[in-house]
């Protein structure tokens, strides 16, 4: 798959998926709050990690600069 996350898109994922990590670690959530935090970081820091949006390739859109 061609990238398509540009690099502000990428540190935003990256960040984000992080605090959800954190809030994992530290957090005494429920199983079911717990389970949306680990799924919605795997999701965050795999796409910010790799520069790919299965999202973004369905409905053809790229954050990503031609220059990049």
């Amino acid at each position: 798959m061609r990238k398509n996350i540009g690099i502000l898109d990428r540190i935003i994922r990256m960040t984000l998926g992080s605090v959800l990590v954190y809030l994992f670690i530290t957090g005494g959530f429920t199983v079911l709050v717990t389970s949306l935090l680990i799924f919605l970081a795997m999701i965050f820091l795999s796409t910010g990690l790799f520069g790919v949006c299965p999202i973004y390739s369905l409905v053809d859109v790229s954050s990503k600069n031609q220059n990049e």
